[in-house]
């Protein structure tokens, strides 16, 4: 083969690796565009957009890089939260200007699966070319379709998985082409190392996949010692990490906890990581309610890790790479034990993202194998896994596009409701916390509320309540709450709930409504309380209950945002 035809298979090969997967994320994620913002994105919308119109949005975001997201949460993600303040600067109230970013991300990182796999393959030789190319294909291709990741994707609050595994690809593939410990590859793998660490505390998994692919480059020494000389040689990577949480010690004075409470030693010690894994059973089967292609699903990636390791069995190129990615992706997923207890509602399905793209490259190894047989079968298998995870997902995407959409409606409602409401007049609107795994209402009431996506604050004539949020409202009526948010900001508000109890009569609100997820609209309740609002919780479970709210489709989930995946 000549230089120039070499050359000219390697540029095509790249540009297929790459190429292949990212117009398949854009061609299954194009449709999500249509919906609307959703639960925590409007946390994200709100403040950016405040400290947009105050003049102050740089300073606000530069205090993120020395003190983190903020309260209660000991979350440590800048760089992802600056990618925010620019979507505020660039799409403003457009939903799609938002998640278009997410949806470019997961592009580049089906392509970066690819490469990075298309990297290690043609590093070790010993793997024809087509081979490779269309091991390497598969495995960015598999990630591209995996259903859960539609949260991490299609959900804009959920970027900061998209962003932290941008980066920690890059790093790996920067290290897989490195040559020498000074080079420049090792540099870029360095920088994006630490700018992983950046987007979300997810990257503490990069230093681990470091370590093995650090491993895996030995093959080629006849040395001995590889496990030692691997820990040499990303030491570097761990001195980040060690750097890193030392970071995390002195801003929130624990290095390990991403959540306040939580204790990643605690849940070691206690046995709670079992019952995490326990609980992925239940959630699987809500987050892709769709039992025909789940079961696919789960049959043809069982059937590509058994290939994987049959097609390794016999090639020692194969079995070191396999060895290494599953080792990293075993310790990912360890990791998310010790922290996460998965919502038996669906929710959660980004916590995967990163650890699934080292599986992807691991089960499509099988595609790389020298036996013609294994090779069919894992095609096969592919084609299976690629064509549920898209049934899946498709169905995913769907429903956040509705409940974005509902959203959207129930947002002109409100201001309606508030329009008609008369002066002396007060509204009460309950609306779902979550349809089924999508977060809907939950911290976007005040986003329903209030400007940008308000003409004008809402809050002096109508509130937004969550079914899990009613049971303190007979204690906030006795502090005069009412009347508060007819005169006072609702931020403001909601920043000092508490305060002292006063002599009645109280302003009390006297029109109610919830929203129907079966309609896709508001439904006015007549409501008559008792004396004392002492039957206030039951008649709210009533209410709640029945077909003008939607039944069950309104109702609370237990598992609901008590056990909320970081």
């Amino acid at each position: 083969m000549t230089v120039a035809r070499s050359r000219f298979f390697t540029a095509a090969a790249l540009f297929l690796a790459a190429g292949v997967p990212a117009a398949i994320v854009a061609l299954l994620y194009a449709p999500s565009l249509a919906g609307g913002f959703l639960g925590d994105d409007f946390t994200l919308l709100l403040p950016f957009h405040a400290a947009h119109q105050r003049g102050d949005l740089i300073p606000t975001v530069g205090g993120m890089f020395a003190s983190g997201v903020g309260p209660p949460s000991h979350q440590y993600r800048p760089l992802t939260m600056l990618t925010f303040a620019l979507s505020e600067v660039s799409s403003g109230t457009s939903a799609a200007g938002w998640r278009a970013v997410n949806i470019a991300l997961h592009a580049a990182n089906a392509a970066l699966v690819s490469l990075l796999l298309l990297s290690m393959l043609v590093r070790r030789g010993g793997t024809g070319a087509s081979r490779a190319l269309f091991a390497a294909i598969a495995a960015g291709t598999l990630f591209a379709v995996f259903p859960p990741s539609v949260e991490a994707v299609a959900w804009i609050a959920a970027r900061f998985d998209p962003m932290v595994l941008f980066w920690m690809l890059v790093s790996a593939c920067a290290f897989v082409r490195s040559r020498h410990w000074n080079d420049g590859f090792n540099a870029v793998s360095l920088a994006a190392a630490v700018l992983a660490f950046m987007c979300k505390e997810a990257a503490a998994i990069l230093p681990i996949l470091i370590v093995t692919l650090a491993w895996w480059k030995q093959d080629a020494s006849p040395r001995g010692g590889a496990v030692a000389r691997a820990l040499i040689d990303a030491a570097p990577w761990m001195l980040i990490t060690a750097g890193y949480f030392a970071l995390r010690l002195w801003i929130f004075g624990d290095a390990f906890s991403v959540l306040p409470g939580s204790s990643p030693g605690r849940a070691l010690v206690s046995g709670q990581w079992a019952a995490n894994l326990e609980s992925l059973g239940p959630w699987w089967v809500r987050a892709l309610p769709e039992a025909g292609p789940r079961r696919a699903l789960e049959i043809s990636v069982a059937i590509l890790a058994l290939l994987a390791v049959a097609g390794a069995a016999r090639d020692r190129t194969l079995a070191r790479a396999l060895a290494a990615l599953a080792l990293a992706a075993v310790a990912g997923m360890g990791m998310l034990l010790l922290q996460l207890a998965w919502p038996a509602n669906g929710e959660g399905g980004r916590v995967f993202y990163e650890v699934w793209a080292m599986w992807t490259a691991a089960l499509a190894l099988a595609l790389a194998s020298e036996r013609a047989p294994v090779r069919a079968l894992a095609a096969a298998a592919l084609l299976v896994a690629v064509t549920a995870g898209v049934l899946l997902a498709n169905a995913a995407i769907d429903r956040r596009v509705i409940a974005g959409r509902d959203l959207d409606a129930l947002r002109v409602e409100l201001a309606r409701v508030a329009a008609d409401v008369p002066a002396q007049s007060y509204a009460f609107v309950v609306v779902p916390d979550h349809l089924g795994a999508i977060p809907f209402a939950r911290n976007a009431q005040a986003g329903l509320l209030l400007p940008p996506l308000q003409a004008a604050p809402l809050a002096p004539r109508v509130i937004v309540q969550t079914p899990l949020e009613l049971d303190r409202w007979p204690d906030l009526f006795t502090r005069d709450i009412i009347a508060r948010l007819r005169r006072e900001p609702l931020l403001e508000i909601a920043a000092n709930l508490l305060t002292p109890r006063t002599e009645g009569p109280h302003a009390m609100p006297d029109r109610f409504f919830c929203f129907n997820p079966r309609t896709h609209a508001l439904a006015a309740l007549q409501l008559d309380f008792a004396p004392g609002l002492a039957d206030w919780d039951a008649q709210w479970r009533r209410a709640l209950a029945s077909g003008e709210c939607g039944g069950d489709a309104a109702q609370p989930s237990s598992s609901a945002p008590g056990t909320r995946v970081p």
